[in-house]
């Protein structure tokens, strides 16, 4: 049986007790739990939460969250163990996965941020079903190839999919999404050019004022719920025919 890693926890951080846990097992689990194969028997909960002298109720919240991603399995009468990893998707439902993360070929996402935050105006606080005072997950990501930042994407997710925001987002976020059983079924894109903002500009290193390509972005589960709202903008000059194809 694998024994657990040596974490700290601050109860002075902004960031929820079970989630500065979820975050950081996550990243032991990463190296395969500190060379455990998947399979591989976890410590029970009752240990962890001594060892860091916390409630068992946190422990159970970031287990959850890691079961959920597929990372952990909880098996009846045995405990948790680390998962195998996953049966690849059939080829049309990666297609249309890398069309909804914007996942041309050699980019990768190269930063992110979750952060909770108002929706930006009525609208979307509308589609999201979410009071505009009521926060939601924004997250901001940058997707890059081997020129440099490719494109900029700022989304606004619903706030009823049980996300807690430190969920390792350089994952394809429709991939986390499946793990609870949520499911984009259709996807809306609304084109247009715009002029570059002082934010834009800064993030692929030009002028302010140039033309930028932006996608507003509307994805809806089979139940027509909108799972995310979101706003795109491409790096000048990219042809964007990979996702406009999907």
């Amino acid at each position: 049986m694998t024994t657990w890693p040596a974490i700290r926890l601050d109860p002075h951080d902004a960031l929820p007790l079970h989630a500065q846990l979820e975050r950081a097992l996550r990243a032991w689990l990463a190296k395969a739990g500190a060379g455990a194969q998947p399979g591989a028997p976890l410590p029970d909960e009752i240990s962890l939460a001594k060892k860091l002298n916390i409630s068992r109720h946190t422990v159970r919240a970031a287990l959850a969250a890691l079961v959920r991603e597929g990372l952990i399995v909880r098996r009846r009468g045995q405990g948790s163990v680390i998962a195998r990893p996953q049966a690849p998707a059939n080829r049309m439902g990666e297609r249309f996965s890398d069309h909804l993360e914007g996942a041309a070929p050699g980019s990768v996402v190269a930063t992110w941020a979750a952060t909770w935050a108002t929706p930006p105006d009525a609208e979307t606080a509308g589609l999201l079903k979410a009071p505009s005072e009521v926060r939601v997950i924004r997250l901001d990501r940058v997707r890059a190839d081997a020129q440099g930042p490719l494109i900029a994407q700022r989304s606004w997710l619903n706030p009823h999919l049980r996300l807690s925001g430190a969920e390792d987002f350089r994952r394809p976020l429709y991939g986390i999404l499946a793990l609870i059983d949520i499911t984009a079924a259709t996807c809306e894109d609304a084109l247009s050019a715009v002029a570059a903002d002082a934010e834009s500009a800064r993030i692929f290193a030009i002028r302010r004022g140039l033309p930028l390509l932006q996608r507003r972005r509307i994805v809806r589960d089979r139940e027509h719920r909108v799972l995310e709202c979101a706003l795109w903008h491409h790096r000048p000059g990219w042809d964007d025919r990979s996702l406009t194809s999907a």
